[in-house]
C-alpha cells in the first residue's frame, strides 16, 4: 500500500468531533500500524528487511494505527527507547 500523506490542517475538519474512533490508513487487504523501537533494532530492521539483532519476540511492543499518536507516545522521536518509528502493513482484525 502506498502511504498517503496530508497535512493535519487539511484533514482535521473530516475527523469525528465526538466519541471514540480509530483513525488509520487501510485498504481492503491491510491496515497500516506503527511501532517505535530503540535505534539498534530500527537500524537492523531497515538494513536487513527483517527484525533481528537485539529484537526479541519475548518483549511486548505496542502498535499504533495513527502516526501522530505514535509520535506523541514516543516523545516525538526523542525518547531513547522509542526513537525509531517504522510502519508495517498487517491483515485487518475481523
Amino acid at each position: 500500500m502506498k502511504l498517503v500523506t496530508e497535512s493535519y490542517l487539511a484533514q482535521i475538519d473530516r475527523w469525528p468531533k465526538t466519541g471514540r474512533h480509530i483513525l488509520a490508513q487501510f485498504d481492503d487487504e491491510s491496515i497500516v500500524v506503527y511501532q517505535a523501537y530503540r535505534p539498534a533494532i530500527g537500524h537492523f530492521a531497515a538494513s536487513h528487511g527483517y527484525f533481528g539483532g537485539e529484537f526479541s519476540l519475548n518483549r511486548m511492543s505496542w502498535i499504533k494505527p495513527n502516526f501522530l499518536w505514535m509520535m506523541y507516545r514516543s516523545g516525538w522521536g526523542t525518547t531513547a527507547a522509542c526513537s525509531r518509528v517504522r510502519y508495517s502493513e498487517t491483515a485487518p482484525f475481523v
